[in-house]
């Protein structure tokens, strides 16, 4: 199962999500507020 980390107002990751939903495809995904990122964020960045 693929997991994706993301906002909610990416269009990118949007799109992403509209195509898995009409293609059945199974992911997981966690959604992050841009104006307070965990920490762990800053450090894969």
């Amino acid at each position: 199962m693929r997991h994706r980390i993301s906002a909610k107002i990416c269009p990118f990751v949007q799109r992403e999500t509209t195509v898995f939903a009409a293609a059945n495809f199974a992911d997981r995904s966690k959604y992050m507020r841009l104006s307070d990122k965990p920490q762990w964020c800053f450090a894969l960045n």
